[in-house]
């Protein structure tokens, strides 16, 4: 199915898999999974346009987030505030709109190819550049990079509270924000290129 919900059984064979009954004439991508785990924030391309919807579990439907404008793409739903990347003048820059306040801020870190949030950090990648860089999600602003990626690996990092996990020489490696020492982590699989699932 092209967007499902896999609900973990004791083995593979007892996990129930769900189709999400979306609108197929849009294509869904990039699901993430709210602070409250009760819904989805999912984006949808028709028409050449982007939009941002919520689906919501209990009730089986996408509800769109009209907030979001058009050219909305990749959101990340917090307990205070929602983020996305919004396409303006060939490239993505990163916005914030926080639940008390309707109003959509820019985040003041540029243009930005990928990034992660929790409710600590917020870890980004610049357009072209191999470095990943992190900072206060209540005071983001530039900074050194905190880890490089391979070439071709816009994708390959995930934020799990203070870790920064991120691929980069055939390996799979973390980071203590904001600036312990990257170790190699042991891990059976293979890291391949271009892996937004690694988050």
């Amino acid at each position: 199915c092209e967007m499902c919900i896999r609900d973990r059984g004791k083995d593979a064979q007892h996990d129930r898999v769900t189709p999400l009954p979306l609108d197929p004439a849009m294509r869904w991508v990039r699901p993430s999974w709210t602070v409250d785990d009760r819904a989805l924030i999912l984006t949808a391309y028709s028409e050449g346009k982007t939009r941002l919807f919520r689906y919501l579990l209990d009730e089986g439907r996408a509800e769109a987030l009209t907030d979001s404008g058009e050219n909305a793409f990749g959101g990340i739903e917090l307990a205070d505030r929602r983020l996305y990347r919004r396409g303006v003048e060939g490239h993505f820059e990163l916005v914030q709109v926080r639940h008390d306040d309707e109003r959509v801020e820019v985040v003041p870190v540029g243009p930005v190819s990928a990034y992660r949030a929790n409710a600590r950090w917020l870890v980004w990648r610049a357009p072209g550049a191999s470095g990943v860089y992190a900072s206060s999600l209540d005071s983001p602003a530039q900074a050194g990079p905190v880890a490089s990626l391979d070439d071709g690996d816009s994708e390959a990092f995930a934020l799990i509270d203070d870790w920064l996990y991120f691929a980069a020489d055939g390996k799979l490696w973390r980071r203590l924000l904001p600036d312990g020492d990257p170790v190699s982590v042991a891990w059976s699989a293979s890291i391949d290129a271009m892996r937004p699932s690694l988050a």
